[in-house]
C-alpha cells in the first residue's frame, strides 16, 4: 500500500525527507566507494528497508529520485510516497549488528526520531498534562524510545518501579535495561509507523 506524506499532513516530513536523502545518497557514495564508479538514480530505481518480523511485518520501499531531484535542484519536496509492503524476509542476525553501516543508519534515524519526539513533546504536553502514563500509548512508549535513542540505543529505564510499557508486540521494563533497540526490536520501518501513530494523537 502506497503511503503519502506531506508537510500539512505530517509533522514529522522535514526529518523524514532528510532521512530519506541522506539515506540515498549514503547508499551512492557507498557504491562508488566500494566498486569506483556509480550511476545516478533513474525515477524507477527503489530501495528496501526491512523492518521487524512480528513487530510491523512490513518493508518499505523508497523512491530516491522523487526526493532527491527536487533537493539537488535547490528545493525541497512537495511530498514523499513510501511503498508498504508485507516483509519477505527476516533481516539475518548478523546484519542486526551495530557496526558499518548499520551504525551510520542507527545513528541517522536516532537523530530523526529525537528530533521529532522533542519538536512535538510540548503539544503532547498541553493536551494531555505533563504524566507520560496519562499519554496515548504511541507516546508514552516513545518516550522510553527516546530516551534509548539520545543515550547510546539501550533501554534505560531509572524507576525500578516503573510500569512495563508495550507498543505492538515489545514491551519495555527496567528489567530490559541496556537492551539495544535498532536492528533488535525496531528498523526504520517501525519508527516511521511510531512517528504516524503519535502524530494521530498528538
Amino acid at each position: 500500500m502506497v503511503k503519502l506524506y506531506t508537510p500539512a499532513s505530517h509533522r514529522f516530513f522535514d526529518v523524514l525527507v532528510t532521512f530519506v536523502a541522506g539515506f540515498s545518497l549514503q547508499n551512492l557514495g557507498g557504491g562508488l566507494q566500494r566498486s569506483g564508479r556509480i550511476a545516478a538514480f533513474v525515477p524507477s530505481d527503489h530501495i528496501v528497508i526491512q523492518g521487524k518480523a512480528n513487530v510491523t511485518d512490513l518493508q518499505m520501499v523508497l523512491r530516491p529520485h522523487s526526493i532527491l531531484d527536487p533537493i539537488l535542484t535547490n528545493g525541497w519536496p512537495l511530498q514523499l510516497e513510501i511503498d508498504e509492503q508485507p516483509l519477505d524476509k527476516a533481516i539475518p542476525p548478523r546484519f542486526a549488528k551495530l557496526a558499518g553501516m548499520n551504525r551510520l543508519n542507527a545513528i541517522q534515524i536516532s537523530h530523526t526520531f529525537v528530533s521529532y519526539f522533542e519538536s512535538n513533546v510540548s503539544l503532547v504536553r498541553d493536551k494531555h498534562g505533563s504524566d507520560p502514563y496519562r499519554w496515548p500509548e504511541p507516546w508514552n512508549f516513545a518516550r522510553v524510545v527516546r530516551n534509548a535513542l539520545a543515550h547510546g540505543g539501550t533501554i534505560n529505564i531509572e524507576n525500578p518501579s516503573a510500569p512495563p510499557i508495550t507498543w505492538k508486540s515489545i514491551t519495555y521494563s527496567p528489567a530490559n535495561n541496556g537492551t539495544e533497540i535498532l536492528f533488535q526490536d525496531m528498523t526504520f520501518v517501525e519508527i516511521v509507523i511510531l512517528m504516524g501513530e503519535m502524530d494521530r494523537v498528538a
